[in-house]
């Protein structure tokens, strides 16, 4: 299987939609995350993976029912669960837990794994995860999608009402649990603001189709970007935003490739 990740609100919704319109199988639709006001055309998001791995990172102190389908909705006791989980997660989700809960689980994680043999699957719980999942030795590759920070972290404080400099802090915390593990497959980086941008969208579009193994097509890239792109998605830029220093740098070292890596 290949994996999609990311951190929250960056954008991998959308760029999974590129990859479904130019042949990704992200297995039975009936499988998948609704669409919601947060992502209309829907999240490509496994429920069977997002629960699993709800639970390998909380364990028993928060309902995966909470989360798999419940993004966030205004209802304040529900809100208030979800902001109380993440509150608790630099304590419940230490890596030392993690690591013994994905032991109990581990005949749950190879036999989804086999199930989703082929498949594409997206969740932005892997970039705390996949330390667990590469145990069942079923990922080909993986796709980390990339957003400039100060608009991750301004859509993930527009949605759970988190002051910007926590979201920051969530932002950093897993870029890092992702590419400061050594993993033994591919990983491809792609940036979704350049899907936006004339002079980089093909050759981004290039990352996707090396990405599922698949020829080049220039005429289908250029009708998908077409078709998928609206531009009520792009109405502003973060360009010109100012960044903390620690996030700027970890951002700019991935820009330059630091973390790049193919087998």
């Amino acid at each position: 299987m290949k994996i999609v990740t990311c951190c929250s609100r960056s954008g991998s919704s959308f760029i999974c939609q590129l990859l479904h319109e130019i042949g990704a199988d992200f297995g039975d639709e009936k499988n998948l995350v609704n669409p919601d006001k947060w992502n209309k055309k829907g999240y490509f998001e496994n429920r069977s993976v997002n629960t699993l791995n709800h639970e390998l990172l909380f364990g028993p102190w928060s309902s995966s029912k909470l989360w798999v389908d419940t993004m966030w909705p205004r209802n304040p006791i529900t809100r208030i669960r979800k902001l109380s989980t993440l509150a608790l997660a630099p304590i419940i989700s230490r890596k030392s837990f993690i690591s013994r809960r994905s032991q109990k689980k581990q005949k749950s994680l190879e036999s989804l794994a086999k199930e989703l043999n082929g498949k594409v699957i997206k969740d932005p719980r892997f970039c705390y995860l996949m330390n667990a999942w590469e145990k069942t030795k079923e990922i080909e590759s993986a796709l980390f999608v990339l957003r400039h920070p100060w608009e991750s972290c301004r859509s993930m404080s527009k949605q759970t009402g988190l002051p910007l400099a926590l979201t920051y802090l969530g932002w950093k915390d897993s870029i890092l649990s992702f590419f400061e593990n050594d993993h033994e497959f591919p990983i491809k980086i792609v940036s979704y603001d350049s899907f936006f941008e004339e002079d980089k969208n093909l050759e981004s579009m290039k990352i996707l189709f090396d990405f599922l193994e698949i020829d080049f097509d220039k005429d289908k890239a250029k009708e998908t970007l077409n078709r998928s792109i609206d531009p009520k998605m792009r109405n502003y830029s973060a360009r010109e935003k100012a960044l903390p220093k620690s996030i700027n740098q970890l951002y700019q070292k991935i820009l330059d490739g630091h973390y790049n890596k193919t087998i």
